[in-house]
């Protein structure tokens, strides 16, 4: 049977690839006794798609019979990026030191040499099938580690840190070809007395609401971000000062739309800059904070637009 530790995370799947019927049915037979889940193609030509397309947890190519077509049938399985990870055993004959060599060249992680023995078999597959799904664990950990590190924990957005990094990306970009790129600065008007009067549990669902109805309004291009506390940010690239100020009007009214229970209607003071020609980033931030802070100071629920010569404001 498959160890506790590998079976506890779902019954392995093992897809044995070759032509030869009796060595098949033999694999196949000491493997599915020993609890494994098999799949069986006659042939490396066969074998590829199975393996991208259903869930496997290791291949045994048995190339007795398919003889050089073994080591590329493990090639193209090798090529494609949803099986590269996949471990591949080899079971033959062939015993020279060479035919060893080109196997694991070609991406194997073992080589059993026949006649097997059905222990040798199961000692190795375990643990191939084992150090593959901890590998997958990593990865996945590592994915969530990332998630954790770049995203806000309570809406789901890029955080800070991360936007900042996109930004710098995105100013160099605008430096090299000539491109534009908007900044949207709001934040979201009396959250204190939110927070005072309901509570912070109702002050994270206006945060919650206020962000799925924001990023409802953004084009998949937009990079959208929790700058901090009640304040968020929004990236639109090639867009120009006026385009950017159309879109906060819309992201103002629609906040107006419907009320937030029981915080009532929840509004959001904007200020935008516009990426020009040797400007840091911190400068544009700072550009459109200062168009934010105009907004405040003009009476709140409105957009302020910073632009080379003026302020441009746009008041409800």
């Amino acid at each position: 049977m498959p160890s506790d530790s590998t079976a506890a995370l779902s019954t392995p799947t093992i897809l044995i690839v070759g032509d030869a019927p009796e060595s098949l049915e033999q694999l196949g037979r000491i493997l599915a006794e020993a609890g494994y889940q098999v799949r069986k193609v006659g042939s490396g030509e066969l074998a590829v798609a199975p393996a991208q397309t259903s869930p496997t947890d290791l291949v045994i190519l048995d190339v007795e019979a398919s003889g050089q077509r073994g080591y590329e049938t493990c090639r193209q399985i090798k090529q494609h990026q949803q099986t590269q990870q996949l471990p591949i055993v080899f079971v033959s004959a062939f015993q020279d030191a060479s035919d060893k060599v080109r196997a694991f060249s070609a991406g194997a992680v073992d080589y059993i040499t026949k006649p097997f023995q059905a222990p040798e078999v199961l000692a190795r597959v375990a643990t191939h099938v084992r150090l593959n799904a901890l590998q997958r664990r990593l990865e996945a950990q590592n994915r969530e580690l990332e998630r954790l590190a770049t995203t806000d924990p309570l809406t789901g957005l890029l955080n800070r840190r991360s936007f900042t990094s996109y930004g710098l990306n995105y100013l160099a970009q605008a430096s090299r070809y000539g491109t534009h790129f908007s900044l949207t600065l709001f934040d979201i008007d009396g959250f204190k007395g939110i927070n005072d009067a309901y509570g912070h549990d109702v002050g994270d669902k206006v945060l919650v609401i206020v962000t799925r109805r924001i990023r409802q309004q953004l084009r998949d291009v937009d990079l959208f971000a929790r700058w901090g506390g009640e304040e968020f940010i929004i990236l639109s690239p090639k867009t120009t000062c006026e385009r950017a100020a159309h879109l906060a009007e819309r992201l103002r009214r629609c906040l107006l739309a419907r009320p937030i229970e029981p915080a009532g209607f929840v509004t959001a003071s904007f200020g935008i800059a516009t990426e020009r020609s040797g400007e840091s980033f911190d400068d544009l931030i700072r550009c459109a904070d200062h168009a934010l802070l105009s907004a405040k100071e003009g009476g709140r629920n409105r957009v302020v637009t910073a632009s080379e010569e003026r302020l441009l404001q746009w008041a409800n």
